[in-house]
């Protein structure tokens, strides 16, 4: 009987540890699971910080997200998947590209009634035709409400070669002979119109007349910027990529334009040659503002007191 009573006991105990032991390796899992999920996220490369920037803006210079009225335009970072800020100096406007980025325009449609046609130009070129540009030619057609990204020279109804921003020599326009509005941004915007006109417009015979004008202002103002200092960014026909549209017949409202944007680009440096920017070295050392986010690692020691 007392035999029973301690094999009992033995028993019960061994129980007892087995279940203390089962508990300990359940925790110990959990313990492992939890360290297994919190994988840590490292990004390759920090976002580009405004804030952080060695430049600002000069007192004379607006900050823009978009430009445009009757369509929104962005020009995007392709390499940063973001848009670049748009400065308004002096009754212009500026972007600064880096040499060697893929860059888009992103046109967006604000008219909820009607389509608009987009006539594009950079530096001075179609982007579409690769002509001499004029707002009278071939362009693309947003729908009301959508909007397009434009990723390149048209080469088919299939592919582009990728707009890149580069040295002037490398751009597409310097190697094609037409040097002379290379940094120059140009979006034409038509709407549709509503129903045809009595009379057939001939578009031939007005185009001679408006291209005049407009070639003499470029060369204008390529001669003022020349003198002032020395373009040191184009965009150059970069690499083929996949990229598809279809030919859409249009009747443009209005022989000119209901919306002409131009954006001059440039490196940096240009930008506060200008005095669009200016330089800031005190700009890491003096941060009136706190930063909930200041770029530490890990969680550092306090100081010893």
């Amino acid at each position: 009987m007392q035999l029973t009573k301690k094999a009992n006991v033995f028993v019960s105990t061994n129980i007892h540890h087995r279940m203390k032991v089962s508990i300990l390796l359940l925790a110990a899992s959990m313990v492992i699971n939890t360290h297994i999920h919190a994988l840590e996220y490292q990004p390759k490369h920090l976002p580009y910080s405004y804030t952080q920037s060695m430049y600002a803006p000069s007192e004379y210079t607006q900050i823009l997200d978009s430009l445009g009225n009757q369509v929104q335009v962005n020009i995007i970072d392709r390499q940063q998947n973001k848009p670049l800020p748009v400065y308004f100096f002096k009754g212009e406007y500026w972007v600064a590209g880096t040499p060697n980025t893929a860059y888009a325009l992103n046109l967006s449609s604000r008219l909820k009634d009607r389509k608009v046609l987009t006539t594009v130009s950079i530096d001075g070129v179609n982007v579409v035709t690769g002509e001499d540009a004029h707002v009278l030619q071939r362009g693309y057609v947003l729908s009301p409400n959508k909007h397009y990204s434009i990723t390149g020279w048209r080469k088919s109804k299939s592919e582009i070669a990728a707009f890149k921003f580069a040295h002037p020599k490398d751009s597409y326009a310097a190697n094609t002979g037409r040097p002379n509005n290379i940094g120059m941004i140009g979006i034409a915007v038509f709407p549709e119109q509503y129903q045809l006109p009595d009379t057939p417009l001939v578009l031939e015979k007005i185009s001679n007349a408006q291209k005049k004008p407009l070639i003499l202002k470029s060369n204008t103002l390529r001669a003022e910027i020349s003198s002032a200092h020395t373009q040191k960014l184009g965009t150059q026909h970069g690499e083929r990529e996949v990229s598809q549209s279809t030919v859409a017949s249009f009747k443009r409202d209005s022989h000119t334009p209901n919306e002409l944007i131009t954006i001059r680009y440039d490196t940096i440096d240009n930008l506060v040659a200008h005095g669009v920017l200016r330089w800031t070295p005190e700009t890491h050392a003096q941060q009136a503002l706190p930063n909930a986010f200041p770029n530490n690692n890990y969680v550092p020691d306090p100081p010893h007191h």
